[in-house]
Order: structure tokens, then sequence, then C-alpha cells
């Protein structure tokens, strides 16, 4: 079995009341009584991921806004591989997607401008820094390389009016059959509510 199979399993075990400590006895998980607890597994392809919370009967997450190109094989990778369980009878999708909204489509450009420069961050590395302004990032600018690899990332964000991002957010959900959109959005303001 693979690790991180044996990790989920563990996992729905401690949730469960029947993963036992080095005694035997079975662990209790510190949770809150009558709490409900969804688990949930996250993926990028049709790989492990997509497997694994099929198989184990799971909702399973998929990763637009990293590659949307393998989402459709991950959603069918793990309706391929779903097993109806207790925790769920058929399969439950969520897609991931980073979104900007404001009132124009250019102030949520604006808002919304730092986010090759935190991308280049992380896939270099250094870790995710504050969201940078207008300003800063006008001075710092990015090499040729660094926008090569922002730029697939760039192409996956909703970024515009809310009936712009809404109808997108429509197509998406219509393409992938999603049960449900996981939101993120990174910007280093807030936008007036929309």
């Amino acid at each position: 079995m693979d690790p991180f199979e044996q990790d989920v399993e563990s996992v729905l075990s401690l949730l469960d009341g029947s993963l036992p400590d080095a005694s035997g006895e079975p662990l209790q998980a510190a949770l809150p009584k009558d709490t409900d607890n969804d688990v949930w597994v996250h993926g990028t392809t049709a790989g492990l991921s997509a497997g694994i919370a099929g198989s184990l009967g799971l909702p399973f997450g998929s990763n637009y806004h990293v590659t949307p190109s393998f989402v459709p094989d991950a959603i069918g990778a793990y309706r391929e591989a779903l097993r109806p369980s207790a925790r769920l009878a058929t399969p439950y999708i969520t897609v991931s997607v980073d979104v900007v909204v404001a009132d124009s489509d250019s102030e949520a450009h604006r808002i919304g401008r730092g986010y090759a420069e935190r991308l280049v961050q992380i896939r270099k590395g250094v870790g995710s820094g504050p969201e940078l302004g207008p300003s800063a990032v006008a001075e710092n600018g990015l090499s040729d390389d660094d926008r090569g690899i922002a730029r697939a990332r760039l192409l996956t964000r909703f970024v515009g009016t809310l009936d712009a991002v809404a109808d997108r957010l429509e197509s998406l959900v219509a393409v992938t059959g999603a049960n449900d959109l996981l939101l993120t959005t990174s910007a280093f303001e807030q936008p007036p509510d929309t």
C-alpha cells in the first residue's frame, strides 16, 4: 500500500475510533461531540490522489488553478475509481479556482497585480511573502524567465467583474461537473463590496 494511502486510512481510522495506539487501545480524536468531519483528498492529476479518493469513497478536490489541463483526467480517474462508502455513495467533486473580483476589470487586475511575483517566490522556494502592490511590482519587475514561470498560472485566474467571473465559474462547473467550487484569491487589498 502506498504511504499516502496508508496515511489517509489512518486519519479515517482515527476519526472512527478504530486506530490503535502502541498498546492496542483505540486512540480517540479530540473533537467536539457530534462533530461530522469530512475527509477530502485534493489532487492535481489523474494519479495517486484521484485513485485514493475514489477507492476510499471520499470526496475529491481537483486543482484547476494549478494545472487546468489535467482536471478532466483527474476527475475521470476519480469517478472510475470510486467505490461507494458509508461516507459517500456517489462522486463528489470540488474544483479550486483563483479569483479576483472588483467593480471593473481594470480594478480587479490592479488589485491582483502582485500575484505573478508571489508565484515566482513560491516556485523558487523562497516562500510566500506579502502580496506586492502595483508600485512595488513596477519597481521590482520580473525577468523573462520569471514571467514564464508565472504565465500558466496567470491564465487560470478568473479576474474581472462579478458578472464576468460568475459566467466563467458557471462554465467551469458545466465542463467539470463539479458539485462545489473552492475559491481562493490573492490581492494586495480587498476591493469594496461588489
